[in-house]
């Protein structure tokens, strides 16, 4: 009896390491949850978008200077306020007062006084010349004097004029009715006419209109274009968002944090005044937007094939990964607008691997083109930590 009994314990041990695999599959593999989580195309809307910074600006700004050097005697304005076309704005001392239109209106008279002179000789030596009684080279001499005379009266008008202009531009006046926005100078300071010019005023025509100067990453300035709208905040208020149209792009770059950068200026319209030139711009812009399309989440192009070729095993399912070959073609091929990516698919018989065109992207999901059916199980999340797999081969490849 006690042999039977160890018969039948020995067979009932062999049997069980023999079918272990299969007990292993039947109340494991296919009862556990699959060792990946899968997903189908979604329809949605997606919107692509860039993220730039930049400052604002004032659209129509004027920066007025001075022609003259000297200094300072007065400023009759403040930031802020709004002037008319002519209002004086400041005074500058040129060190000469008006003597110069002094001395050039003397020399203008002295001129005139000299021409009346030489035009009654030259009148009657004129006659004398018509009736013969003076040689000719005598007349051309006289004329010769007469339009000299002519030429000093017309040189000293125009110094005179000169003098006038420079006197005048110790005034210094709004070339245009605005709002001061700025004021570099102060009362007896010295200004300077040379390469480093002093500002004197900055005046805007029109608060209402500003400017909102973007850099834009290299990586991203092919996909800006004229009329594209921008949204963008400012720090002083955090909670609303303003808008903005793209007017022009600037074609060359500059550096920005070790980046290449190129601008962007964008129109913005300011009716209650509540932007103010210099405010930081954290600016999106839309570059593109397509509605009810099909979208798939970026996990779906970031799973590695390795756990997916032990999970096939597992599974007892093919594993079919695109030839080296057929992907490095693929990776080669050049599309007009969109990209070919890869992703892996589940069906009942196989895990395989797939290329799929796609376009657009919001940062979390892309636009899928071509290459995938409505109802593809497409791979999205991998267990890489496969602990079942683990008490697999303890159990049965080291044997009871």
């Amino acid at each position: 009896m006690k042999k039977k009994s160890l018969l039948y314990l020995l067979i009932t041990i062999f049997a069980l390491f023999a079918l272990g695999p299969k007990i292993y599959k039947y109340f494991f593999s296919k009862k556990r949850n699959l060792p990946f989580q899968t997903t189908t195309l979604k329809q949605k809307d997606i919107q692509q978008t860039i993220y730039a910074s930049g400052n604002l600006q004032i659209k129509d700004n004027i920066k007025i200077g001075s022609l003259i050097a000297g200094t300072i005697i007065d400023i009759y304005v403040a930031e802020g306020d709004k002037v008319k076309k002519g209002q004086l704005l400041t005074l500058i001392d040129n060190g000469k007062g008006d003597t110069d239109v002094q001395i050039a209106q003397g020399t203008l008279k002295k001129a005139t006084s000299q021409l009346t002179y030489i035009t009654n000789h030259f009148e009657r030596q004129k006659k004398l010349y018509q009736t013969k009684q003076l040689s000719k080279d005598a007349f051309e001499e006289i004329t010769n004097d007469y339009n000299a005379a002519k030429a000093e009266v017309q040189i000293a008008k125009a110094e005179l004029e000169k003098k006038k202009i420079e006197f005048n531009n110790t005034k210094v006046i709004a070339p245009e009715d605005g709002i001061i926005t700025k004021i570099g100078i102060t009362k007896g300071m010295k200004i300077t006419t040379d390469l480093d010019a002093t500002v004197l005023f900055e005046m805007a025509k029109d608060l209402t209109k500003m400017e909102a100067k973007l850099d834009i990453d290299e990586s991203d300035i092919g996909k800006i274009n004229k009329d594209q709208i921008i949204k963008f905040t400012v720090d002083a208020y955090q909670n609303r968002k303003f808008k903005g149209k793209i007017s022009t792009i600037s074609y060359s770059s500059k550096q920005k944090s070790n980046l290449q950068t190129y601008e962007a200026v964008a129109n913005v319209k300011n009716k209650n005044l509540s932007l103010r030139p210099g405010m930081t711009v954290n600016a999106k812009i839309t570059i593109n937007k397509i509605k009810e399309c099909d979208i798939l989440n970026n996990q779906a192009f970031q799973i590695s094939s390795q756990p997916l070729k032990i999970a096939a095993k597992t599974l007892n399912l093919k594993f079919e990964p695109l030839e080296k070959a057929e992907k490095k073609k693929l990776k080669k091929v050049k599309l007009e607008k969109n990209q070919m990516k890869f992703i892996w698919c589940k069906n009942k018989e196989s895990i395989i691997e797939k290329a799929i065109e796609v376009g657009i992207t919001d940062d979390n999901s892309y636009q899928v083109v071509k290459g995938l059916k409505p109802h593809d199980q497409i791979i999205i999340d991998v267990d890489e930590s496969d602990d079942m797999e683990k008490i697999y081969k303890n159990w049965f490849s080291k044997g009871l």
